[in-house]
């Protein structure tokens, strides 16, 4: 993801363009958020849809602008939302708290086993943080949030010097902190939680998306019925296309979407 990294707000309560406010940490993660999930709406593209009561796995939670997208096209969803991150966690708490038991919070990442994983938390630039957190790569796409950021403006990339460009880049690589995260498979909070279906899989884990999917066990595939995830360079595509065609999934790829760079995509995967 690439919102442009401006300056960290003094407040966590930042208001929407519909009036409501939220929790969060960043303004600019706020306004990318809310233009990627609500204006844009890119989760329900390509054919993916949601019945009237849809149960919804929101893996990468982040502060749950996600889930509350859900739970305002349906009312009569159930979520469940995965955030390992606390500072994230409770701002994401705080902002689904209304729906009550209609949104479970689990305090742990989806991976392949079970346990605990070393996550990287970067605090200026939380959509960043992951289990697989790559400083370079990260720089870039970072450094492309600014510069998609200042075209949407109108105004021309040159406008801000290379060395203050670098300067705020380095900035937010340096922010990062390791931390010890507890980890589970899909399928291990699946039988925990009693889920028997999975509507849509929403997966936006930073670099994870192959180990989410690799805890999925034969027995619980037949029961997702959508997938959208992130997809963090091209040659990746393939191996997710062959993998969840054999899973029975029909697919369809946005290259690049507007407001990501670097190779980033969003594969859309639904049962025909």
């Amino acid at each position: 993801m690439t919102p442009d990294p401006g300056v960290s707000p003094v407040s966590d309560l930042f208001a929407l363009p519909d009036g409501t406010f939220v929790r969060g940490c960043h303004r600019y993660e706020v306004d990318f958020l809310y233009d990627e999930i609500f204006e844009r709406r890119v989760y329900l593209r390509n054919g993916i849809v949601l019945p009237e009561r849809p149960h919804v796995i929101d893996v990468g939670a982040n502060i749950g602008l996600f889930t509350l997208f859900v739970m305002r096209e349906r009312p009569l969803a159930t979520v469940d939302a995965f955030e390992p991150v606390p500072e994230l966690r409770e701002r994401l708490a705080a902002n689904v708290s209304v729906f009550g038991t209609s949104v479970r919070i689990h305090p742990t990442g989806l991976s392949d086993r079970d346990g605990e994983a070393t996550l990287v938390h970067y605090e200026d630039y939380t959509l960043l943080s992951g289990f697989h957190a790559d400083p370079e790569k990260d720089a870039e796409l970072i450094r492309d949030g600014i510069r998609d950021r200042l075209r949407g403006a109108g105004a021309a990339s040159e406008r801000l010097p290379p060395r203050i460009l670098e300067e705020i880049v380095r900035a937010k690589v340096r922010s990062r902190s390791e931390r010890r995260c507890p980890i589970q498979t899909l399928s291990s909070a699946l039988r925990a939680s009693a889920i028997g279906s999975v509507d849509l899989l929403k997966i936006d884990a930073e670099r994870s998306e192959r180990e989410v999917l690799a805890g999925i066990e034969d027995v619980h595939w037949p029961g997702i019925r959508q997938i959208v995830m992130e997809v963090h360079s091209p040659a990746e595509i393939e191996g997710f296309r062959t993998m969840l065609r054999g899973r029975g999934f029909e697919l369809s790829v946005d290259r690049e979407p507007k407001g990501r760079s670097s190779g980033v995509s969003l594969l859309y995967a639904r049962r025909p």
